[in-house]
């Protein structure tokens, strides 16, 4: 089954606002993939937009990057 386009924007969206988090945390990928105990194909999926993540690992990343699920997803 394809995603659709809105489904894929708010991925890439989730995203962006991850990798923007990342850089100004200054971790790597595979910094986020030993915190969250990972794969660093998963994380690096999940933090280019290729792959529609859990709810449950975007949870994990967001708070290897020092916030929570609730802040992350505010304004999406």
């Amino acid at each position: 089954m394809q995603k659709n386009t809105k489904d894929m924007s708010l991925v890439k969206a989730v995203a962006k606002r991850l990798q923007d988090l990342r850089k100004a945390n200054g971790m790597t990928l595979k910094e986020i993939a030993f915190e969250t105990d990972m794969e660093l194909t998963q994380v690096h999926r999940i933090l280019h937009g290729s792959h529609d993540p859990q709810l449950t690992n975007i949870a994990k990343i967001a708070k290897a990057l020092g916030t929570n699920l609730s802040d992350l997803l505010k304004g999406l």
